[in-house]
């Protein structure tokens, strides 16, 4: 239910003055009137009576039942004897630290999007959302925030929560609660190994980066101590590490070149798995899988073709295709296949392909 009145207050009070002099100068005229007492009482009383419905209809409240679709996210920072009374479904975000029987715990806000895509109001308790996620929020909801006093430790750490082997992760953020300028911030693996550490700059803000060993979850810590070797700060710091996905790449050549051995290997030096065919006839064909030569191969075929991620073919080779396996290639490209084309002079020059390399 909301409710409030139509107009300004000050609009009210004005009026209701000048509504009230009007009454009062009517009522004095009409005692004075030589009309009789009777219709001086009945005159006197329809205007009393005027008065009083101007004056409800301007002060009328503005009253309208709305349903609202109301909900609560709890972030980091909130405290369970902020979980009483809460309106709407509540949302608890993985971080929180919280439990609350009948709420839904999520790890991002895109989740609480999913679920409640009309919201109208949007309580939020504890430290809040990043900044990136405020600025996703609708337009048309209200969000009422009212952030408690931040205690002094890390704040703002942001890090790609999902990695692959091999790549590294860089985590930043900054110091709340004075001057940390020189404090150590280590980061450190479960069994208590210093994956990589950095000193805490001069307004507060940290960077550092570290590459992880395995695959799989792990939940390394930032550890934050002082000048002193006091420990000041302790935050988790969880990450998924999955396996490198190994990119299939066929490279379809007239004859082997220069260029064709450089993109293979440093093909091979990115962990790719590369077949390389080269067409000594139209029949035969020498193929060469990942360094080790045997006589074969399986040709453009759209089968072999949608196994694959990526195809390198060079001009000749091109110029030569017959149109089965021109449209295999087509096809293939539809699902996604990758085409990298080693052009020369020739397809330079006369820019015709046998099959089309299109997208949306």
């Amino acid at each position: 239910m909301i409710s409030g009145f139509m107009q300004p207050m000050w609009l009210v009070a004005v009026v209701s003055v000048v509504l009230a002099a009007g009454l009062l100068a009517t009522l004095v005229l009409e005692a004075r009137s030589p009309k009789s007492a009777g219709r001086r009482v009945i005159v006197m009383a329809l205007n009393v009576l005027a008065f009083v419905g101007l004056w409800g209809l301007l002060t009328q409240p503005a009253t309208e039942s709305v349903t609202q679709n109301n909900a609560t996210l709890v972030t980091a920072g909130a405290s369970t004897a902020d979980l009483d009374d809460l309106d709407g479904p509540v949302y608890l975000m993985a971080d929180s630290g919280l439990s609350l029987a009948g709420s839904t715990v999520i790890n991002d806000v895109e989740a609480l999007r999913r679920q409640e895509p009309s919201l109208d109001r949007l309580t939020v308790l504890g430290h809040g959302l990043p900044a990136a996620a405020w600025g996703d929020q609708p337009v048309a909801q209200r969000i009422e925030f009212d952030p408690p006093p931040v205690p002094p430790g890390l704040v703002d750490v942001r890090w790609d929560q999902r990695t692959v082997l091999g790549r590294s992760v860089e985590i930043v953020g900054r110091y709340h609660g004075g001057d940390a300028a020189g404090w150590t911030l280590a980061l450190q693996h479960q069994a208590g190994e210093v994956l990589a550490a950095t000193q805490i700059q001069a307004d507060g803000a940290f960077a550092l980066t570290f590459q992880p060993k395995t695959a799989g979850g792990q939940v390394a810590r930032l550890v934050l101590t002082d000048a002193q070797g006091n420990e000041r700060d302790n935050q988790p710091l969880p990450v998924w590490v999955a396996e490198p996905e190994t990119m299939k790449v066929l490279m379809h050549l007239s004859r082997p070149n220069f260029e064709a051995n450089a993109i293979k290997q440093f093909l091979l030096d990115g962990g790719a798995e590369v077949t390389v065919e080269v067409e000594l006839s139209r029949e035969i064909r020498r193929t060469e899988v990942a360094g080790d030569g045997n006589e074969g191969g399986t040709g453009l075929s759209l089968e072999g073709l949608s196994e694959l991620d990526l195809l390198v073919v060079n001009a000749a080779g091109i110029e030569e295709m017959g149109s089965g396996e021109a449209a295999a290639i087509e096809g293939a490209v539809a699902d996604g296949l990758g085409v990298l084309v080693l052009v020369d002079e020739r397809v330079a020059v006369s820019g015709v392909m046998p099959f089309a390399v299109t997208g949306d």
